[in-house]
Protein backbone atom coordinates (compact mmCIF):
# COMPACT_ATOMS: atom_id res chain seq x y z
CA UNK A 1 0.00 0.00 0.00
CA UNK A 2 1.98 2.65 -1.23
CA UNK A 3 0.21 5.28 1.00
CA UNK A 4 0.97 4.17 4.25
CA UNK A 5 4.91 4.47 5.21
CA UNK A 6 7.11 0.97 5.25
CA UNK A 7 7.05 2.14 9.08
CA UNK A 8 3.29 2.18 9.75
CA UNK A 9 2.90 -0.88 7.75
CA UNK A 10 5.26 -2.62 10.32
CA UNK A 11 3.41 -1.05 13.00
CA UNK A 12 0.26 -2.50 11.93
CA UNK A 13 1.87 -5.85 11.55
CA UNK A 14 3.32 -5.20 14.89
CA UNK A 15 -0.46 -5.02 15.98
CA UNK A 16 -1.64 -7.21 14.71
CA UNK A 17 1.02 -10.16 16.04
CA UNK A 18 0.18 -8.75 19.44
CA UNK A 19 -2.94 -8.47 19.91
CA UNK A 20 -4.27 -10.96 17.60
CA UNK A 21 -7.59 -8.97 17.46
CA UNK A 22 -7.54 -8.11 13.98
CA UNK A 23 -6.25 -9.51 10.65
CA UNK A 24 -5.46 -6.88 7.98
CA UNK A 25 -6.08 -6.51 4.14
CA UNK A 26 -4.37 -3.87 2.80
CA UNK A 27 -5.04 -2.24 -0.79
CA UNK A 28 -4.27 0.39 -3.10
CA UNK A 29 -7.68 1.37 -4.34
CA UNK A 30 -10.91 0.11 -4.16
CA UNK A 31 -14.56 1.07 -5.27
CA UNK A 32 -15.29 0.85 -1.23
CA UNK A 33 -13.72 -0.48 1.42
CA UNK A 34 -17.24 -1.60 2.83
CA UNK A 35 -17.83 -3.19 -0.93
CA UNK A 36 -14.38 -5.13 -0.61
CA UNK A 37 -15.41 -6.23 2.93
CA UNK A 38 -18.98 -7.05 2.53
CA UNK A 39 -17.52 -9.57 -0.59
CA UNK A 40 -14.93 -11.13 1.68
CA UNK A 41 -17.79 -11.18 4.52
CA UNK A 42 -19.72 -13.35 1.95
CA UNK A 43 -17.18 -15.26 1.04
CA UNK A 44 -16.20 -15.96 4.74
CA UNK A 45 -13.34 -14.07 6.21
CA UNK A 46 -13.68 -14.10 10.21
CA UNK A 47 -14.51 -11.74 12.04
CA UNK A 48 -11.98 -8.70 12.68
CA UNK A 49 -10.56 -8.64 9.42
CA UNK A 50 -9.99 -5.12 8.74
CA UNK A 51 -9.76 -4.11 5.11
CA UNK A 52 -7.62 -0.81 4.35
CA UNK A 53 -7.33 0.98 1.60
CA UNK A 54 -5.32 4.13 0.71
CA UNK A 55 -7.71 5.76 -2.06
CA UNK A 56 -11.60 5.24 -2.82
CA UNK A 57 -13.18 5.35 -6.43
CA UNK A 58 -16.59 5.00 -4.95
CA UNK A 59 -16.30 6.24 -1.25
CA UNK A 60 -19.65 6.44 0.33
CA UNK A 61 -21.64 7.27 3.10
CA UNK A 62 -25.09 7.54 4.68
CA UNK A 63 -27.72 7.23 1.79
CA UNK A 64 -25.17 6.58 -0.56
CA UNK A 65 -23.77 10.04 -0.82
CA UNK A 66 -20.52 10.59 -2.08
CA UNK A 67 -17.03 10.57 -0.06
CA UNK A 68 -14.48 12.06 -1.11
CA UNK A 69 -11.62 9.50 -0.93
CA UNK A 70 -7.89 10.78 -2.56
CA UNK A 71 -4.88 8.89 -2.12
CA UNK A 72 -1.76 9.40 0.58
CA UNK A 73 -3.93 10.96 3.24
CA UNK A 74 -6.55 9.80 4.78
CA UNK A 75 -7.99 6.81 6.28
CA UNK A 76 -10.44 3.75 4.52
CA UNK A 77 -11.09 1.56 6.70
CA UNK A 78 -13.93 -1.32 7.63
CA UNK A 79 -14.29 -3.97 9.97
CA UNK A 80 -16.02 -7.21 9.12
CA UNK A 81 -17.87 -8.23 12.27
CA UNK A 82 -19.55 -11.49 13.24
CA UNK A 83 -21.45 -10.89 16.60
CA UNK A 84 -24.16 -13.72 15.82
CA UNK A 85 -27.51 -13.05 17.77
CA UNK A 86 -27.51 -10.23 19.59
CA UNK A 87 -29.58 -8.53 21.97
CA UNK A 88 -28.73 -4.82 21.36
CA UNK A 89 -29.76 -2.57 18.02
CA UNK A 90 -27.50 -2.71 15.37
CA UNK A 91 -27.31 1.00 14.82
CA UNK A 92 -25.21 0.98 18.39
CA UNK A 93 -22.46 -0.81 16.74
CA UNK A 94 -22.03 2.60 14.91
CA UNK A 95 -22.32 4.61 18.06
CA UNK A 96 -19.81 2.39 19.50
CA UNK A 97 -17.28 3.11 15.83
CA UNK A 98 -18.12 6.43 16.70
CA UNK A 99 -16.87 6.72 19.87
CA UNK A 100 -13.82 4.75 19.01
CA UNK A 101 -13.25 7.32 16.72
CA UNK A 102 -13.19 10.73 18.69
CA UNK A 103 -11.53 8.64 21.43
CA UNK A 104 -8.29 8.04 19.24
CA UNK A 105 -7.97 11.39 17.46
CA UNK A 106 -8.45 13.16 20.64
CA UNK A 107 -5.81 11.23 21.94
CA UNK A 108 -3.62 12.20 19.33
CA UNK A 109 -4.43 15.51 19.62
CA UNK A 110 -3.13 15.76 23.17
CA UNK A 111 -0.32 18.44 23.67
CA UNK A 112 2.99 16.36 23.82
CA UNK A 113 5.36 17.41 26.76
CA UNK A 114 7.23 20.49 26.15
CA UNK A 115 4.84 21.60 23.07
CA UNK A 116 2.63 23.87 25.16
CA UNK A 117 -0.72 23.48 25.36
CA UNK A 118 -2.94 22.06 28.59
CA UNK A 119 -1.98 18.79 29.81
CA UNK A 120 -4.95 16.28 29.28
CA UNK A 121 -6.91 18.67 26.60
CA UNK A 122 -6.84 17.66 22.92
CA UNK A 123 -5.50 20.88 20.69
CA UNK A 124 -8.98 20.79 19.01
CA UNK A 125 -12.11 19.63 19.89
CA UNK A 126 -13.90 16.22 17.73
CA UNK A 127 -17.11 14.95 18.53
CA UNK A 128 -19.91 12.54 17.18
CA UNK A 129 -23.04 14.20 15.72
CA UNK A 130 -25.90 12.10 15.12
CA UNK A 131 -26.22 9.51 13.78
CA UNK A 132 -22.75 9.04 11.54
CA UNK A 133 -20.92 11.90 11.52
CA UNK A 134 -17.46 13.23 13.76
CA UNK A 135 -17.21 16.53 13.75
CA UNK A 136 -14.22 18.87 14.20
CA UNK A 137 -14.50 22.83 14.98
CA UNK A 138 -18.34 22.53 13.17
CA UNK A 139 -16.96 21.12 10.13
CA UNK A 140 -17.03 17.33 8.94
CA UNK A 141 -14.01 15.64 9.73
CA UNK A 142 -14.66 11.63 9.02
CA UNK A 143 -18.24 9.48 8.65
CA UNK A 144 -19.56 6.02 9.82
CA UNK A 145 -21.44 3.54 7.59
CA UNK A 146 -22.57 -0.15 8.76
CA UNK A 147 -24.38 -2.54 6.61
CA UNK A 148 -25.62 -5.73 7.67
CA UNK A 149 -26.36 -8.87 6.35
CA UNK A 150 -29.31 -10.62 8.25
CA UNK A 151 -30.74 -14.33 8.26
CA UNK A 152 -33.92 -14.42 10.39
CA UNK A 153 -33.03 -13.26 13.58
CA UNK A 154 -29.31 -13.33 13.56
CA UNK A 155 -26.94 -10.92 11.58
CA UNK A 156 -24.56 -13.06 9.37
CA UNK A 157 -22.50 -10.51 9.11
CA UNK A 158 -22.37 -6.74 9.87
CA UNK A 159 -19.34 -4.25 8.26
CA UNK A 160 -18.66 -0.89 10.13
CA UNK A 161 -16.71 1.57 7.47
CA UNK A 162 -14.98 4.48 8.83
CA UNK A 163 -13.78 7.59 6.57
CA UNK A 164 -11.90 9.89 8.62
CA UNK A 165 -9.79 12.81 6.37
CA UNK A 166 -6.19 12.66 8.55
CA UNK A 167 -3.60 14.83 6.30
CA UNK A 168 -5.61 16.21 3.21
CA UNK A 169 -5.12 20.00 3.12
CA UNK A 170 -7.89 22.58 2.07
CA UNK A 171 -6.98 22.87 -0.94
CA UNK A 172 -7.15 19.74 -1.97
CA UNK A 173 -11.23 19.46 -0.72
CA UNK A 174 -14.02 19.94 -3.79
CA UNK A 175 -14.95 23.54 -3.84
CA UNK A 176 -18.65 21.97 -3.21
CA UNK A 177 -17.72 20.67 0.05
CA UNK A 178 -15.24 22.81 1.15
CA UNK A 179 -17.39 25.33 3.51
CA UNK A 180 -18.07 22.11 5.58
CA UNK A 181 -15.54 19.52 5.09
CA UNK A 182 -12.18 19.69 7.49
CA UNK A 183 -9.12 17.72 8.03
CA UNK A 184 -6.85 16.66 11.27
CA UNK A 185 -4.14 18.44 8.71
CA UNK A 186 -6.19 21.52 8.47
CA UNK A 187 -7.43 21.54 12.19
CA UNK A 188 -3.71 21.73 13.45
CA UNK A 189 -1.19 22.19 10.96
CA UNK A 190 0.48 18.60 12.02
CA UNK A 191 1.13 15.96 9.95
CA UNK A 192 -0.19 12.82 11.53
CA UNK A 193 0.70 8.84 11.21
CA UNK A 194 -2.06 7.16 9.79
CA UNK A 195 -1.14 3.87 11.05
CA UNK A 196 -1.26 4.80 14.49
CA UNK A 197 -4.00 6.63 14.16
CA UNK A 198 -5.31 3.48 12.76
CA UNK A 199 -4.48 1.28 15.75
CA UNK A 200 -5.69 4.13 18.65
CA UNK A 201 -9.01 3.66 16.60
CA UNK A 202 -8.80 -0.30 16.29
CA UNK A 203 -8.06 -0.62 20.22
CA UNK A 204 -10.60 1.95 21.36
CA UNK A 205 -13.47 0.13 19.21
CA UNK A 206 -12.44 -3.79 20.38
CA UNK A 207 -13.70 -1.68 24.53
CA UNK A 208 -16.60 -0.64 22.96
CA UNK A 209 -17.90 -3.29 20.93
CA UNK A 210 -17.48 -5.73 24.06
CA UNK A 211 -19.14 -3.57 25.86
CA UNK A 212 -22.59 -3.54 23.85
CA UNK A 213 -22.67 -7.39 24.62
CA UNK A 214 -22.73 -6.85 28.29
CA UNK A 215 -23.81 -2.76 29.22
CA UNK A 216 -24.84 -0.95 26.14
CA UNK A 217 -26.78 1.52 28.14
CA UNK A 218 -23.35 2.73 29.34
CA UNK A 219 -22.05 3.08 25.13
CA UNK A 220 -25.64 4.96 24.79
CA UNK A 221 -24.80 7.33 27.98
CA UNK A 222 -21.20 7.97 26.88
CA UNK A 223 -22.06 9.25 23.60
CA UNK A 224 -24.74 11.16 24.58
CA UNK A 225 -22.33 12.69 27.07
CA UNK A 226 -19.97 13.90 24.09
CA UNK A 227 -22.58 14.47 21.53
CA UNK A 228 -23.20 18.26 20.26
CA UNK A 229 -26.28 16.63 18.82
CA UNK A 230 -28.00 15.81 22.24
CA UNK A 231 -25.86 18.44 24.10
Amino acid sequence: MRGLLPEDLQFLAAFQEETGLYRFCFYDSVSSTNDVALKLAREGCPHGTVVIADSQEKGRGRHGRAWYSPPGVNIYMSIILNPGTITFHPALVTLSASLAVVNAINSCLLPQPGAGGIAGVPSVEVWPKWPNDIYCNHRKLGGILTEASTARETIRFMVTGMGINVNMRAERIPPDFRDNTTSLYSETDEVFDRGRVIVKILESFSSYYTLLFSDPASVIARWCKISHTIN
